[in-house]
């Protein structure tokens, strides 16, 4: 399992320092999207969600949040849309 894991390490590592230091604009927005999927794809396993089809549910939710941002052009941060949104205005 530990040597799985180390040569998964070895193809993954050079693949996101030129996602992370080779891309700009739009090519690293989208690189960065993906790793936020595939983070959003784990954790629905930790917080119980064995259902793939809910877990996909979930990272389509995540994704169409994030093309909703990328298209108002809303920043990281969310400014103060985002908290309008949590308290529910």
């Amino acid at each position: 399992m530990l040597k799985q894991r180390i040569i998964t390490a070895a193809w993954l590592a050079p693949l996101v320092l030129v996602g992370l230091f080779g891309l700009e604009g739009g090519a690293f927005a989208l690189f960065t999207a993906l790793i936020v999927l595939l983070g959003t794809w784990e954790w629905t396993n930790l917080a119980g969600i064995t259902q793939t089809v809910q877990r996909a549910q979930s990272v389509a939710v995540v994704a169409v949040l994030m093309l909703i941002m990328w298209l108002m052009g809303l920043p990281p941060q969310y400014g103060r849309f985002g908290w309008q949104l949590r308290a529910g205005y």
